[in-house]
């Protein structure tokens, strides 16, 4: 027993002697031959810090991200065509290797880092590889489709997604990877199943398209949706000869443009859904219509002074439903939508919602539309026209619901439409207004020239002669002549605009709106100030600051300045925001 001991003390020694003269060996080689670290080693080590989505990918740092877009456009990474995903086996050892065959992917060679791949951060800078596209895959593919659109792709540059027969992005201009390479035929030859969107010009592919893949256009079903389009192979060449061409007008935007005859672009059209009116104009009268308009004016004119009631309530339904007959709508811009289950004024959940024929809006019920019928009627507020009681809506309320909806007793529908005619009548330059009663009037069609009438209303005897100032005050004149004093571009009103209003007015006497420098006209003040902003002539220089000032050191002087020119006071109306001096 003793010289068992005795044998295993002797065996531990001579290892202990074997071991430290190994070491020794070791930590002379070491100071002979220093370590020194390999290329992929140092950018791998000086990028381990690195969190950014696109250049290096690590299982903790997609754990500790926020930004919900990022994390999206990761885990809808497309790796289904990477190629076949293989261990990586990482040696001890420090690796001299730097050929790298490309066309395979094989073991990932870091030196003598000891870690786990899934939790590694590899550049897409690293000499061994070109990008790296997933989680746990590496591959050569040199971009990566992020899109989920068939047939799209998104730029790897602003992330855009667009049509992937293109060949450059259409915001940044980064050519298109994804991109078949141009063949000899696409010089002369068009390539069919593809089909231009004319909303959003997105290149749809396919043989049968009916909807845009992009914006959800629907193609005209009774022409051919496969439209044909060419691709010219010259394209950067062109590009710079159309920037060298300063006579050339036409913008290059990537592809030749479109035979006439094989693709002719249109609006989207949906033919279940009728585009709802935005706007109004009127239609213009000949000289017998203004006649008739004229002599039925005076008669309801005259019933409204009489009361009489020779004029039923029907008779002037009739009459408000020709006048309106005489709006003409325009249909090009869009309308919004303002659909509620109950009234928006008085919240009653009981009473019935009113839908507004000409735009579609449901938001008032009719009690509250009556009121608000009657208050435009007697306060003559009808801009020419009544519109919609929605804030943001200026479509004019159809003649259906003010006759049907609005509960208009007789007297208030005579005031509604002696008020209307009478401010139409005055747009026209054939109606001269009387002098007295400012309600009747004469026609003079023709030649201007003077004539003795007498009113159908007053019994006034006056002399008339269109487009004359008649015997005016020198003081008016003076005021004319200096600009103090204008002529409504439309009824030649003269009208006088206090000092510290904005240059865009409602005429009092036809309701056209109107600019005062420009002399421009509209039947919307909203639209009109919001071009004048535009022109930089909504005031003249130093009026927005002495309007500013006014409000702020004399709140009641200001107030009484707006109510002078029938203006509503707005406390949180910010004036000025846009610097218009």
């Amino acid at each position: 027993m003793f010289i068992m001991i005795n044998f295993f003390v002797l065996v531990l020694n001579t290892k202990k002697a074997e071991l430290s003269k190994l070491k020794h060996q070791i930590e002379s080689y070491q100071n002979e031959y220093p370590r020194t670290e390999n290329e992929n080693e140092s950018y791998a080590n000086s990028q381990s810090q690195s969190t950014s989505p696109i250049h290096t990918t690590t299982m903790d740092n997609i754990e500790r991200l926020t930004n919900k877009r990022t994390r999206l456009q990761m885990s809808h990474t497309d790796t289904s065509e990477d190629d076949e995903i293989q261990d990586i086996n990482i040696p001890i050892r420090s690796s001299k290797l730097k050929i790298v065959d490309n066309n395979q992917d094989s073991s990932l060679d870091l030196g003598d880092d000891r870690m786990d791949y899934k939790t590694a951060t590899i550049s897409k800078h690293h000499p061994r590889r070109n990008y790296v596209t997933g989680v746990n895959s590496i591959s050569i593919r040199p971009f990566v489709n992020m899109s989920e659109k068939e047939n799209s792709y998104t730029c790897v540059v602003c992330t855009y997604v667009q049509s992937i027969d293109i060949p450059k992005c259409e915001m940044c201009e980064t050519p298109n990877p994804f991109r078949s390479k141009p063949t000899k035929s696409d010089d002369t030859t068009y390539s069919n199943g593809t089909t231009l969107c004319p909303t959003c010009t997105f290149i749809n592919s396919g043989n049968h398209v009916r909807v845009c893949e992009m914006c959800g256009h629907e193609f005209d079903a009774g022409s051919n949706p496969s439209k044909k389009f060419r691709v010219d192979k010259n394209d950067d060449k062109k590009e710079e000869e159309d920037d060298d061409d300063d006579d050339d007008d036409d913008d290059y935007n990537g592809y030749d443009d479109f035979d006439d005859r094989l693709y002719e672009p249109s609006m989207p059209q949906n033919k279940d859904k009728k585009r709802k009116p935005i706007e109004a104009v009127e239609k213009p009268m000949n000289d017998n219509e203004l006649k008739s308009y004229y002599n039925r004016y005076i008669s309801v004119l005259k019933e409204q002074r009489q009361q009489t009631k020779k004029i039923s309530d029907k008779q002037l339904h009739e009459i408000i439903l020709e006048l309106f007959h005489s709006l003409q709508y325009k249909n090009e811009q869009p309308e919004g939508q303002l659909i509620f289950r109950c009234c928006q004024i008085c919240y009653d959940n009981d009473e019935p919602v009113i839908t507004m024929n000409a735009c579609g809006h449901r938001m008032i019920c009719p009690d509250d539309f009556h009121q608000y019928l009657s208050m435009r009627i007697r306060d003559g507020d009808l801009l020419p026209w009544i519109p919609c009681p929605a804030e943001i809506c200026s479509v004019p309320c159809d003649a259906k619901n003010i006759i049907e909806d609005g509960r208009l007793t007789h007297s208030e529908l005579l005031s509604f439409t002696t008020t209307y005619m009478l401010k139409k009548l005055s747009r026209n330059e054939n109606f001269i207004t009387c002098i007295q009663c400012e309600q009747g009037g004469f026609l003079q069609i023709g030649a201007p020239k003077k004539q003795e009438v007498t009113c159908q209303i007053c019994n006034v005897k006056q002399t008339i002669e269109k487009g004359s100032d008649g015997d005016l005050d020198i003081t008016f004149k003076q005021m004319i002549q200096s600009g103090q004093l204008r002529e409504c571009p439309t009824c030649r009103h003269l009208t006088l605009k206090e000092k510290g209003l904005c240059n865009v007015i409602e005429c009092a006497k036809c309701g056209i709106w109107w600019n005062w420098r420009t002399r421009e006209q509209g039947h919307n003040g909203k639209d009109l100030k919001q071009k004048a902003r535009m022109n930089g002539t909504l005031w003249e220089p130093g009026e927005l600051r002495y309007q500013q000032e006014l409000e702020r050191n004399n709140p009641m002087e200001f107030k009484a300045l707006l109510e002078r020119n029938g203006i509503k006071y707005d406390p949180n109306y910010i004036r000025g925001g846009w610097n218009e001096d």
